[in-house]
């Protein structure tokens, strides 16, 4: 069957250098709501909430980018394409749980102690298997961007337990 409609994954290449701009402005956002919450500024919480959901959004999205690296298939698994496409994936739908745990913690959501867990343990599994990865451009793939954004999201993510507690 042949599918004619657009595809998430062409969605995400052909605006991928859009999408890091939004990024990117989603993430200056989101420290500017983040630093008016912490000083408690009344009614500048929708700053965040909107800030938070677009940061998930563009993280969501550039999941799906098609990444082209070294075609040779390496007889060690920690070296293959296909756990580089997987880390790719797990690392980008964790930091978009991430993103919303945080939202969660900051407008009391129910269960955002569970979406931290979530995704946090995936970040955590996702920096695992990058420093054991036996990729020969390593250093072009998991560079100081991947390791940046998984720091300032552990960093954000200890903040707001240790500010408003943990509790499964």
């Amino acid at each position: 069957m042949e599918n004619n409609g657009i595809q998430l994954s062409d969605f995400a290449d052909k605006y991928y250098p859009i999408i890091k701009k939004i990024e990117l402005f989603a993430i200056v956002l989101f420290f500017i709501g983040f630093l008016l919450y912490t000083l408690k500024i009344p009614d500048t919480g929708f700053i965040l909430i909107i800030a938070t959901i677009v940061t998930a959004i563009a993280f969501f999205a550039q999941a799906f980018r098609s990444i082209q690296i070294d075609s040779s298939e390496s007889d060690n698994i920690l070296g293959s394409r296909g756990l580089f496409l997987f880390l790719n994936k797990i690392y980008f739908y964790s930091l978009s749980i991430s993103t919303l745990s945080l939202l969660g913690f900051v407008v009391d959501f129910q269960n955002s102690n569970m979406l931290l867990v979530i995704g946090g343990s995936t970040l955590l599994f996702a920096l695992i298997l990058s420093l054991f990865s036996k990729f020969k451009d390593k250093a072009e793939i998991f560079n100081l961007v991947y390791y940046l954004r998984i720091l300032v999201c552990f960093a954000l993510m200890g903040y707001l337990t240790y500010v408003k507690g943990f509790v499964i």
